[in-house]
């Protein structure tokens, strides 16, 4: 049977320390402070590769600061990646930068990171996916 922990954003870091003695094997970061703050992102990838590696990561992060950099570190732990797509109305379309997200999933993809894209509107809320998205 699964069990489920909730940890405050500000002891995400201090809790990767215990992962491995309380048997946890997947740990979810779905925080919005963190998803757009590289540094923060950074450092808790390199706390999870020096304190536990073998864990399972899904961490959502927004579009805008992944970068070579983070995709690196992340290449050297099991991890998926959950980011938000963009976009805008205007009229009943749907509009996001095609480009910007093509040239992310290019490095996601040449890196062999598994990621998805979940469909957001600008306030971040996820939509209905009955919603058309036009590049």
């Amino acid at each position: 049977m699964a069990k489920e922990f909730f940890v405050k954003t500000s002891e995400i870091e201090s809790q990767i320390k215990t992962l491995n003695q309380k048997g946890i094997t997947e740990f979810c970061i779905h925080d919005s402070e963190i998803a757009k703050n590289k540094a923060k992102v950074l450092n808790i990838l390199k706390l999870f590769l020096q304190e536990a590696p073998e864990v399972f990561i899904s961490l959502y992060i927004e579009a805008e600061i992944l970068d070579k950099e983070i995709i690196a570190l992340a290449s050297n732990l099991f991890i998926s990646f959950e980011i938000p797509l963009k976009c805008s109305q205007k009229g009943d379309k749907l509009l996001f930068d095609k480009k910007f997200y093509a040239n992310k999933a290019k490095l996601l993809n040449d890196s062999g990171l598994i990621f998805g894209f979940s469909l957001t509107d600008r306030k971040s809320t996820r939509l209905n996916s009955s919603h058309e998205c036009q590049s």
